[in-house]
């Protein structure tokens, strides 16, 4: 009875209706095979847009590793440049520029400062174009010699950049006119700033910083600093880079097995095989901006920097390109070329930044002497410096702001941008490239200026400000903080100096 009903059942379940009633016959229980590559295909573009998102999902990653680590870098970096004393003008060691030429004396920014310039560097000679030039020292002696705020701000610069590892690879011990691409920051300044014929100075209110046309003194306001070795030269690459490089991006090694966990790896003895110290990429490196907040803070590094407050800014780069070797005469746009200058307009502001119009200066050219564009170096996510004389800055009374700003957009690829960042035709061959920005940080102090339109000439300094662009910068750590002295603070006692080979060092007077 069990059996029939069970074939009653079956019999049931093949019956189908139409329109026109039911009928009985039997259901098609398979697929075609048709049907199945039709699946199999929407199956696979299904999972090849789920694979798509795992590589786009490992760049994000990898990004957010590197800004998260570099935040934390730029952190102990500054704790760091406290405790090793780092931030004590007494320490420092920049270019020594050319002694002034005869006959003008009274205009020269190496006005009657000559006599200590170069004075300790080894061989007791002035070797202009060496980073030889005891900075404090030199800035106390030409303060007593000379004290205009405009003489003072052309010799000796108005914002400083901590730079060993720069400086150790793009600058030599012998004087050399090469070596203008370390001195100043950023590095195409050699060729834009220093002189009134440069293509960069096109307002009045860096008149303060404009040099000889003639002589080509170097007068850019930001100026890089490095440290001196015992012997009483400047920082080597090995030294620059245990000192400025960062060993946080340690070197883990995959066991072949993948049930097992990765393991460290070491520099070990040779002879013994002893573990010696753990092994690191050494992609992270940094620099320090200082820059002080008004003249008399400036003026204030060469005797009394613990009484004034100052600017200071990490900026941590991650696989910072770096000149491979110090350049001669026909390398030297290329070992500038990494370190980029474009000028600068307000277009908009706010409490965290705002809305920067960039233009190529044309800094870098290639062999046929066209501008190599800075843009390609420029990405959304990295930091810029931003720098120009302040609004309240005159003749008289120079003053210089220097400040770092994180990207937020960028728009426009060669095209033409007017002044309220809209796009029209493709430029002119004679006109520069131009990006529309946004950017965060610090409020700056410039406002849009009343130049409404695309070709207007600058009529105001936030039309001729400066922005430097260096690729790999990914974190910066700022803080309002005073520097200390030669004799210490309470950090500490000051970095360490020497007396270089064959020289006295005279006392610096505080």
């Amino acid at each position: 009875m069990r059996v029939v009903n069970y074939q009653s059942s079956v019999v049931r379940s093949e019956r189908w209706t139409t329109d026109h009633g039911p009928r009985t016959g039997f259901v098609r229980l398979g697929i075609s095979l048709t049907e199945v590559l039709i699946a199999m295909g929407i199956l696979t573009v299904g999972l090849l847009g789920v694979a798509s998102v795992f590589p786009v999902g490992g760049w994000y990653m990898q990004r957010a590793e590197i800004a998260d680590r570099g935040s934390a870098i730029a952190q102990s970096v500054m704790s760091d440049l406290v405790a090793r004393g780092m931030l004590n003008p007494a320490a420092w060691y920049v270019m020594t520029p050319t002694p002034a030429p005869a006959g003008n004396l009274s205009t020269s920014p190496n006005y009657q400062v000559f006599g200590v310039d170069g004075e300790y560097s080894p061989g007791a000679t002035v070797r202009a174009g060496t980073f030889t030039r005891p900075f404090a020292e030199a800035l106390t002696a030409g303060l007593k010699l000379n004290n205009d705020p405009v003489i003072i701000s052309k010799q000796f610069g108005s914002a400083f950049v901590i730079d060993p590892m720069f400086a150790a690879a793009a600058a030599s011990t012998s004087a050399s006119a090469n070596n203008a691409a370390a001195y100043a920051f950023p590095a195409t300044a050699y060729s834009q700033g220093p002189w009134t014929s440069g293509t960069y100075y096109n307002n009045s209110s860096w008149q303060p910083w404009w040099g000889s046309a003639s002589t080509k003194e170097k007068t850019w306001p930001i100026r890089r600093v490095t440290f001196e070795l015992s012997t009483g030269w400047p920082y080597d690459k090995a030294m620059a880079e245990s000192v400025a490089r960062i060993g946080d991006d340690l070197v883990s090694e995959l066991p072949s097995r993948d049930d097992r966990p990765a393991s460290q790896k070491w520099d070990v003895d040779s002879t013994s095989g002893a573990p010696l110290a753990r092994q690191w990429t050494g992609d992270y490196s940094w620099i320090a901006s200082v820059s002080p907040t008004t003249n008399a803070a400036r003026n204030g590094m060469a005797h009394n920097p613990e009484g004034f407050d100052y600017d200071v800014s990490v900026v941590v780069f991650y696989k910072r390109a770096l000149p491979s070797a110090i350049p001669s005469a026909g390398d030297l746009a290329d070992a500038a070329s990494h370190e980029r200058m474009v000028s600068a307009k307000i277009i908009s502001t706010g409490t965290s930044g705002g809305q920067l119009l960039l233009a190529d200066m044309g800094d870098i050219k290639d062999s046929n002497s066209k501008n190599v564009s800075p843009f390609d170096q420029l990405k959304v996510g990295q930091w810029i410096m931003l720098c120009g004389p302040h609004p309240n800055s005159s003749v008289s009374e120079p003053k210089f702001v220097l400040n770092w700003y994180q990207v937020l957009s960028v728009e426009g690829t060669n095209t033409k941008l007017n002044s309220y960042g809209t796009d029209t035709p493709a430029p002119a061959a004679a006109e520069p490239d131009r990006r529309l920005i946004t950017v965060r940080g610090t409020q700056w102090p410039w406002q849009p200026s009343a130049s409404t339109g695309y070709a207007v000439a600058p009529t105001t300094i936030s039309d001729d400000l400066c922005v430097g662009i260096v690729k790999g910068a990914v974190a910066v750590h700022s803080k309002t903080i005073r520097l200390e002295s030669g004799a210490g603070s309470s950090f500490g006692t000051g970095m360490t100096t020497f007396a270089p080979t064959g020289a006295s060092r005279g006392n610096i007077t505080f």
